[in-house]
C-alpha cells in the first residue's frame, strides 16, 4: 500500500509540474526581465521649415547603451540595430543607464537615467537626442 501511495503522489506531482510549465510562469519564476526600446535623433525647426509642426526623427543605429546595477560590480552593454532598437535580458533590479554614440558628441538625451527591471516582464525605455535647427 505504501508503494502505491508513493506512485500516486509522484504522478500527481509530475502532473502539477507539467501543467504549470504549460500554463506559463509555473512553479519557477523567471530569473530575468527584458529591457527594450529605441534611440532616435530628432531634428526640429530650421530656417527653411518655419511652418513645421513636428520634428523629423531618425533612428540612431550603433548607439551603445550600458546598464549598470548599483549593487553589482559588473555592467552590460548592448548596441542599437539599424532601426535604433535594442533589447536585453537582465536580472531584476535597478540599473543606471548610459547612452553613447558618435552622433551624440557629449549632448544630453531625454530618457530615464535609471530603470528597474522586473522578472518575467518587459520594461520599455526610449531615448532621444533633440537638435534645434536654425
Amino acid at each position: 500500500m505504501n508503494s502505491m501511495f508513493r506512485r500516486i503522489a509522484l504522478a500527481a506531482l509530475t502532473c502539477a509540474l507539467l501543467s504549470s510549465c504549460a500554463a506559463g510562469a509555473g512553479l519557477f519564476p523567471a530569473a530575468t526581465g527584458t529591457l527594450a526600446g529605441h534611440v532616435i535623433a530628432r531634428a526640429c525647426g530650421g530656417a527653411y521649415q518655419q511652418d513645421q509642426t513636428a520634428c523629423r526623427s531618425t533612428p540612431l543605429a550603433g548607439a551603445r547603451l550600458t546598464f549598470a546595477n548599483p549593487g553589482r560590480s559588473s555592467s552590460v552593454t548592448v548596441q542599437t540595430d539599424a532601426r535604433g532598437g535594442y533589447s536585453v535580458a537582465l536580472p531584476p533590479g535597478p540599473y543606471d543607464v548610459t547612452v553613447t554614440a558618435p552622433a551624440l558628441a557629449g549632448r544630453r538625451l531625454t530618457g530615464p537615467a535609471r530603470v528597474t527591471v522586473t522578472a518575467g516582464k518587459t520594461t520599455t525605455a526610449d531615448y532621444a537626442l533633440t537638435m534645434l535647427l536654425l
